[in-house]
């Protein structure tokens, strides 16, 4: 759940508490109202799953005034028995179990407070249960790996997977970049990644491309607002930068051909841009807003041929498209029926954007050329990244929330929806055929997992 509020639904909230307030204890209807509310509510599935009908919440909270009672409403019903009393540091926590008859979507949930009053307005969001189908043609091999895995690239050269690793938080961070055997899934070689100047702990390395034609090895320093630049052969650093240099990067391409390097700027509505060949920085490309939203730069897909960018928005539901070599945006296109439109890759050959929303828990497919809608496919929830595999021509998406990998296929069908992909964070394709997908301490394990999938010919 998360903190939202309007006049309206604020002004019928109150003639509501009011009434229960009366009925409850004598006194003044209209007390003393809390006039610093500052908590913080949060609202997670039992096990780290999704929420679904039929589960069970662990609400937790802090902020409140000691001995302040909370009490959450749909409408007229209440959801707990009884409300739950603030303890002396202010934190409150408890259970709630979804309705399994419950419609999935965005549900305005009342919460209301007592000695002193308050009340706002939290949307919780249900998603839809996608049921689980397993396909023969799908061959899925895992290997635990390595703690903290983000995210993949993989070496035609090299033959390699490549792999950041983070842990802990700063200034006590620990990261590593591992090579990764791709069929026995196996670390060759691992590095320890260098620590910023004045920092205790390593700059985290998070997103990751590759620059085969240079034979460099991009990753962005997220929780450092940088990036760096290693030796793929060697995995030595070339070149870290400094501090400020990519505010809160997330995703790193590379336009080898050109020699750009680009890095979404999730709090900046930009996209960085650095020479490649000297590893300089450029100047940046700014993604002003087409409308209310900030546009919130998320994954970056490139067209290698054309150096067209294409980038998607966290805090909306749309793609920007980037003329690479001019540094210019050249188009906005919208998402119909997105929320919060995190994962992106093109298909700049067959004319096509797939998109992962988180928001909304679905993959949308566009048509490049006209903007239209193909097929919009409820995967699960969480929908975080996609990607396209051509030789087989299916989409994979992975739904972090979920705990699934779905496969959809050209028309829209889904013909794969894998289980036990908790917390699944990444993918990628190899051009040979191989997805491989990895966790973010989504098992309950001290390493996460590398997955591996290959879709069989038809016999």
């Amino acid at each position: 759940m998360q903190r939202c509020s309007t006049t309206a639904a604020l002004a019928a909230i109150l003639l509501t508490a009011a009434t229960a307030a009366g009925a409850a204890a004598p006194g003044p209807v209209f007390d003393a109202p809390d006039t610093d509310y500052n908590a913080q509510i949060w609202a997670n599935a039992v096990g780290g799953g999704a929420r679904v009908p039929g589960a069970t919440l662990e609400i937790g909270g802090e902020g409140f005034k000691p001995g302040q009672r909370i009490q959450f409403s749909r409408g007229l019903t209440p959801l707990l028995p009884s409300p739950i009393t603030a303890d002396a540091q202010g934190r409150i926590s408890g259970t709630w179990t979804i309705p399994a008859d419950a419609v999935p979507g965005v549900h305005p949930i009342v919460l209301t407070t007592e000695s002193p009053y308050y009340a706002e307005v939290l949307p919780l969001k249900l998603s839809q249960v996608v049921p689980l189908l397993d396909n023969p043609r799908l061959r899925r091999t895992d290997a635990a790996v390595a703690p903290g895995l983000y995210q993949l690239a993989y070496s035609t050269q090299q033959n390699a997977l490549y792999a950041t690793s983070a842990t802990g938080y700063p200034p006590n961070e620990r990261s590593r970049l591992l090579e990764i055997d791709p069929q026995t899934l196996k670390i060759r070689r691992e590095v320890t990644v260098a620590t910023m100047p004045g920092d205790a702990g390593a700059a985290g390395a998070y997103g990751i491309g590759l620059d085969e034609t240079r034979g460099n090895l991009w990753v962005t320093n997220t929780r450092q607002d940088a990036l760096a630049v290693y030796d793929l052969k060697t995995l030595s650093l070339k070149k870290q930068f400094e501090k400020g240099s990519a505010r809160h990067s997330r995703d790193v391409v590379i336009d080898a051909q050109r020699g750009r390097a680009y890095v979404s700027l999730v709090r900046d509505a930009a996209v960085a841009v650095f020479d490649a060949r000297t590893l300089e920085p450029l100047p940046s490309i700014a993604l002003p807003p087409a409308g209310k939203e900030v546009f919130s730069p998320a994954s970056l897909s490139l067209d290698a041929d054309s150096g067209t960018l294409y980038v998607s928005s966290l805090t909306g539901a749309e793609i920007a498209v980037i003329d690479g070599p001019a540094g210019k945006v050249v188009r906005r296109i919208p998402v119909p029926g997105a929320d919060s439109t995190i994962g992106l890759d093109v298909d700049a050959k067959g004319g096509k954007a797939y998109v992962a929303a988180q928001g909304s828990d679905n993959l949308v497919v566009l048509d490049l050329k006209s903007g239209n809608v193909l097929h919009d496919v409820t995967v699960g929830s969480g929908a975080l990244n996609v990607v396209y595999e051509p030789s087989q021509k299916l989409a994979y998406v992975v739904s972090r929330a979920a705990g699934t990998i779905t496969v959809v296929d050209g028309d829209g069908k889904i013909v794969a929806n894998l289980g036990d992909a908790l917390k699944a964070n990444h993918l990628i394709a190899d051009g040979k055929g191989h997805v491989f997908v990895v966790d973010k301490s989504g098992q309950g394990k001290d390493t996460d997992d590398i997955t591996r999938l290959e879709w069989a010919a038809a016999r």
